[in-house]
């Protein structure tokens, strides 16, 4: 989270400021940049691809609970 604030704030800071200020090192928030996005994340992703696809399927009807027993009946896993 906190490297993606500085991602966002590096045309009004410098980096090495927002790093200090944040309690970062500078070497770990540009080896962020290129590391690639973790399983969970990617799984995250995916996940919320299906709920929006769920919603919008339902004609933005559906809440929590009918969206949760829609992606459970697919076959999708929440974890």
């Amino acid at each position: 989270m906190k490297f993606e604030f500085i991602q966002a704030q590096k045309v009004a800071y410098s980096v090495e400021e927002l790093c200090r200020v944040l309690g970062v090192s500078t070497s770990g928030f540009y080896a962020s940049r290129v590391r690639p996005e973790s399983k969970r994340a990617q799984h995250d992703a995916e996940l919320a691809l299906r709920i929006h696809a769920s919603h919008v399927a339902s004609g933005y009807n559906y809440g929590n609970p009918r969206i949760h027993g829609d992606l459970k009946a697919s076959g999708t896993r929440s974890t």
